[in-house]
């Protein structure tokens, strides 16, 4: 590779992807990972091993974090506001029915239905 100032070439400093700082672009990625990912890997595990209203209530939580990252892919922010209200609500459900630490768990979901619902992915 040529020096920096040859053929016009410039050199780069620091770690950029366009206008954003790669570390905040990962931590962005890592807090969708928190809040969507996890807690619907819960729900799937739940819907497994948990038995009544607790089951169907996971599994509804599961489609609607479904239909939420689907609504992001193909920008669709109207839905995207009836499925995070519909998934706060079974975000709510859910904390109030599980048991210690597993609160945790559906706050996730309920953190992603507010943010479809402040339409914070189409801002």
């Amino acid at each position: 590779m040529p020096p920096a100032g040859i053929f016009g070439a410039r050199r780069r400093t620091g770690l950029r992807v366009g206008d954003f700082n790669i570390f905040a672009l990962l931590l962005g990625i890592l807090l969708g990972l928190a809040i969507m990912v996890v807690p619907f890997l819960w729900s799937v595990y739940r819907v497994a091993v948990a038995t009544g209203w607790t089951r169907w209530a996971h599994l509804v939580a599961c489609l609607l974090t479904i239909a939420g990252a689907a609504t992001i892919s193909w920008v669709m922010p109207g839905p995207a506001i009836l499925v995070g209200g519909q998934l706060v609500l079974a975000g709510i459900y859910l904390t109030l029915k599980e048991r210690s630490w597993n609160k945790l768990f559906p706050l996730g979901q309920v953190a992603f239905g507010l943010a479809l619902v402040a339409s914070l992915p189409f801002v």
